[in-house]
């Protein structure tokens, strides 16, 4: 299973990392690199965790000693994927930037214009009618309808939505 699992997920990882796309900027091979080892490291201690308590003890004794065998493969591959992450540098490429700016300004011209605020409260209003359809039709023990109102609302929500963008 480590071979067929582990393995390939990592390698999988590292070539993903590298690969460069329509929005992103290829990963540095080294960084990448680490990341793969790390998620090996992960994978090989959740492999590990059933099997390891009879490898290293001769018999399956209790979950304290699968999580044992978890501590010293996940802890530091968690830490090192966490550090990663935080310790990012920005892959996105210059066009993409610019389009989350122009974002940005129609987020804050549509925060200003007040939209945002009454699409909120009329969105709360909708999701609390949702569930108490949902409520009601459970009681009535009609429970094969009860999903019924939830698409409604999304569908409701998604006008709402429309609407108040244009406004």
């Amino acid at each position: 299973m480590m071979l067929f699992l582990a393995v390939p997920l990592s390698g999988f990882v590292y070539m993903g990392l590298t690969q460069e796309t329509a929005t992103r900027n290829p990963m540095r091979p080294m960084r990448a690199a680490i990341y793969a080892v790390a998620v090996f490291v992960f994978l090989f201690g959740v492999i590990l965790v059933p099997i390891g308590p009879m490898l290293i003890f001769g018999e399956a004794r209790s979950l304290e000693g699968s999580l044992a065998v978890l501590i010293p493969f996940a802890l530091p591959s968690l830490g090192v994927i966490t550090f990663l992450m935080i310790t990012e540098p920005e892959h996105r490429k210059a066009w993409v930037l610019k389009e989350a700016e122009k974002q940005i300004e129609w987020t804050k011209n549509f925060e200003t214009s007040g939209n945002a605020q009454t699409f909120g409260i009329m969105t709360a209003a909708l999701w609390i009618l949702a569930i108490g359809a949902f409520v009601l039709l459970l009681i009535m023990k009609l429970w094969v309808f009860s999903w019924i109102p939830f698409v409604v609302a999304l569908a409701l929500m998604m006008v709402l939505l429309a609407y108040y963008m244009k406004k």
